[in-house]
């Protein structure tokens, strides 16, 4: 199962409403299927979606360095955007300036990345304040280049 399901349906089990986008119908067909409550789930583009609230936290997990390397510098401010103040961003990103394709489930992915000193000046000009950038995040049965943790200020 996909790793942002469990979390959906964690959230949801803690009272909050949970809003996911993903540019893949097949990934919307199977968060749906799952029937998790207080779920709303939209097939779009990151950059083409238009949302209706401001939310109080985004959780973006093994998704931002999906984005074009010539998109990467937009993600903050949209993600501002998106936020009320006070609101915190959880992410995972690489952790070099780059781009290459890799492998996933035996399919070309594609991945990019700006170095943490251009993530973290981004972040910064775009109001917010960074409270945990961890390079080399190790969970149970994965690793990640890069975990932030930020919070909306202004």
């Amino acid at each position: 199962m996909w790793n942002w399901l469990p979390n959906s349906k964690y959230l949801t089990c803690q009272g909050f409403s949970v809003t996911g986008i993903d540019i893949s119908e097949n990934m919307i067909e199977i968060a749906k299927s799952q029937n998790i409550p207080n779920t709303i789930f939209y097939c779009c583009d990151f950059f083409e979606f238009e949302p209706t609230e401001k939310y109080d936290a985004i959780i973006a997990f093994d998704s931002f360095f999906h984005f074009s390397k010539e998109k990467q510098n937009e993600i903050y401010h949209i993600i501002t955007e998106w936020m009320n103040i006070g609101a915190y961003l959880l992410f995972t990103h690489g952790n070099k300036d780059g781009e290459i394709t890799d492998y996933m489930y035996d399919e070309p992915f594609y991945y990019s990345s700006l170095d943490v000193n251009a993530v973290h000046k981004l972040l910064l000009e775009n109001g917010f304040d960074i409270k945990v950038s961890m390079e080399n995040y190790k969970e149970t049965s994965s690793e990640r280049d890069l975990l932030i943790i930020a919070k909306k200020i202004k």
